[in-house]
C-alpha cells in the first residue's frame, strides 16, 4: 500500500493530476487517476503472488489499458516490491516521507521498524 501511495504521490504531479492517496485505503474514495482500481489490483496480485488473481487482474487491466499499460505496471510493480525485499532484509524501515505518508494514510509500521 505504502508503495503504491508513494509511486502516486511522486508521478501524479507530473501528469498533472491531483490525486487522492486515502483512495488508495479506502476503495470509496476515488484515487482521480484513470484505471487506478485495475493497476492498483494487478500490483497486489503480482506482489502477494496470487496467480489467480493474476490472471483475473491482468486481463482486466489490459482490456482496460491495454497490453502496454499493463507491462508498465507490472515492471513498476516487481521493481518496487525488488527494492522493498532488499530494504526489508537489510533492517530499513519507511523514512521520511514515507513514514508520514503512512500516518497520514493511518497504515500501521511493522513494529520490528520503530525507532
Amino acid at each position: 500500500m505504502l508503495a503504491h501511495s508513494s509511486m502516486l504521490r511522486a508521478s501524479s504531479p507530473k501528469f498533472g493530476v491531483v490525486a487522492q492517496l486515502a483512495g488508495i485505503k479506502d476503495l470509496s474514495v476515488d484515487v482521480g487517476v484513470i484505471g487506478a482500481r485495475f493497476i492498483m489490483a494487478a500490483a497486489d496480485a503480482a506482489v502477494l503472488r496470487d496467480d489467480i488473481e493474476l490472471v483475473d487482474a491482468r486481463a482486466q487491466l489490459v482490456a482496460e489499458l491495454g497490453e502496454a499499460a499493463a507491462a508498465r505496471t507490472f515492471a513498476v510493480a516487481g521493481n518496487f516490491e525488488m527494492m522493498n525485499r532488499l530494504l526489508d532484509a537489510l533492517g530499513v524501515g519507511p523514512m521520511g516521507p514515507t513514514a508520514k505518508l503512512a500516518e497520514e494514510l493511518g497504515i500501521e509500521v511493522p513494529t520490528h521498524f520503530a525507532n
